[in-house]
Parts: C-alpha cells; sequence; structure tokens
C-alpha cells in the first residue's frame, strides 16, 4: 500500500468513528431519561408500599425540575430529607409534566410543598399522570393508578 492509500484508509476511519460517537451520544440521553422514568415509578412504588405498611400517608409533591415526598405532621406535610425517598432533582434539560383527572397541574420548578397525590395506608393511590421529556425528545409517560401500580410507557408506545 502507498503512503496515499493508508491516509485514505485512515481518513475512513475517522469519519466512521465520528459517525458512531455523535450516533451514540444521542442515545446516551435517551436512556438517561428512560432511567430517570423508571426511577421515579420505583419510588412512587415505595412509598405506597410504606405506606401501606407503616399505616401512615406518603405525599408525592411534583415540579418540573424534581420531585420529592411528605409525611404528613400537625402543620401539614413535612417534605422527607434522607433515604430512598428524598428529594430528587432532574438533570439538566429535563422537564416533568403531570396531569389529575385530566387536568394539567401548575407545576413550579421545585416540587410543592402541598402534594399532588397521595399514597394512603389502604393501599389506594390519588391517580396521576406524569410526562418526562428532554430537550427535542418525546416524553416517557408515567400512570399512577388508584391501585397504587405505576405504569410507564415509552415515548414510541404513548398516546
Amino acid at each position: 500500500m502507498s503512503l496515499i492509500e493508508l491516509l485514505v484508509v485512515v481518513a475512513v476511519l475517522a469519519v466512521v468513528a465520528g459517525i458512531a460517537v455523535v450516533g451514540l451520544s444521542g442515545l446516551g440521553g435517551a436512556r438517561e431519561l428512560e432511567r430517570e422514568a423508571r426511577r421515579l415509578q420505583a419510588l412512587v412504588s415505595l412509598a405506597c408500599e410504606r405506606a401501606a405498611l407503616g399505616g401512615r400517608e406518603h405525599g408525592i409533591a411534583l415540579g418540573r425540575r424534581g420531585y420529592a415526598f411528605a409525611l404528613p405532621t400537625l402543620d401539614g406535610w413535612r417534605a422527607i430529607a434522607d433515604g430512598e425517598l428524598r428529594a430528587r432533582s432532574l438533570p439538566e434539560g429535563f422537564l416533568l409534566s403531570a396531569t389529575r383527572d385530566g387536568l394539567e397541574l401548575d407545576l413550579e420548578d421545585a416540587p410543592a410543598a402541598e402534594p399532588q397525590s397521595i399514597c394512603a395506608p389502604s393501599g389506594e393511590l390519588l391517580p396521576f399522570e406524569a410526562r418526562l421529556a428532554i430537550d427535542g425528545q418525546r416524553a416517557w409517560l408515567l400512570r399512577a393508578l388508584p391501585d397504587a401500580r405505576v405504569e410507564v410507557v415509552p415515548p414510541d408506545e404513548g398516546p
């Protein structure tokens, strides 16, 4: 092989590697979005399990850029500060929106002081739907059902 042929082969490999890197970087955001949606699903389920086992309501407070869980007190709701149910912030560029009874909830950036949904000790959940999206991508849908089941619907299977 001549030097020119060798340079052409190296250039082609560099272009192919560049295309692969650009393609895989887009998948990273989609994977992270799925991971955040599944984390929210798991934490809502955990809050409902703890409500049923502990005999104490657990609130779910949503914000555009995060969510938190809370316990009732005599003075209102108190956010859980540590452990698995601590407040969570979403990564940069992620947005959360939610509906309850078909009406869009007006979410602030931070989770609300009063929860928008409650897991009852009886095993029931005040139902809601949350959509988790990242810039320019379709949203993952989380459905919290009255029987405390929580479903996650990928973007390609959503409504």
